[in-house]
């Protein structure tokens, strides 16, 4: 504090100082400067296989069901809303080939909410980067032979028919690995 005051001293003689404390008067004397009726959402999505940015995913903020803002992530993977009013919402990313995911976030005046998405890549079981790749396939027939439905998730349901690793998703895997069909 010292050390500010014998710059403000040495300024106040230059005539400087005026500047100074109008730039100091603004952000001390005036917090209310910040629209507190908004905030914002930011943050960024990245591949789940190997915590990569994607680029061009769909996020989208819902307010009780309702769309309220849409954008795409940049090149880095990253998006941002802004003048969001206060409140409660979801975030949503999505991207053709991966499966969607959410969180909640909460809007505070002024403030900044942050939310980051991972997304699973469709028909990759094992986790490798590699779409319905033999590791995937392997892991869907075992799926559908030996485990009780309870264990999977819905990436074991690629028919998206609520039954996991039943026949239709072990024969759309089997399609994909082969280079039939793509998982969209």
């Amino acid at each position: 504090m010292d050390k500010v005051r014998k710059t403000c001293n040495r300024l106040s003689k230059s005539g400087r100082i005026l500047i100074v404390a109008a730039l100091l008067t603004s952000v001390v004397l005036f917090p209310g400067l910040v629209n507190a009726s908004v905030g914002s959402v930011t943050g960024a999505v990245f591949s789940a296989c190997n915590g990569t940015r994607l680029a061009d995913v769909t996020v989208n903020l819902d307010l009780n069901g309702s769309l309220v803002a849409s954008t795409a992530t940049d090149s880095e993977g990253q998006y941002t809303f802004t003048n969001i009013p206060l409140g409660d919402y979801h975030v949503n990313a999505s991207k053709t080939r991966c499966w969607g995911n959410s969180t909640v976030v909460t809007v505070s005046a002024g403030g900044m909410a942050v939310a980051n998405l991972a997304l699973w890549m469709k028909g990759d079981l094992n986790t490798n980067c590699l779409q319905a790749d033999a590791g995937d396939l392997a892991k869907m027939r075992d799926a559908s032979t030996c485990c009780p439905p309870f264990v999977l998730d819905r990436s074991y349901d690629l028919n998206t028919n609520g039954f996991f690793a039943d026949a239709g998703d072990l024969a759309k895997m089997k399609d994909a690995s082969v280079g039939r069909i793509e998982l969209l």
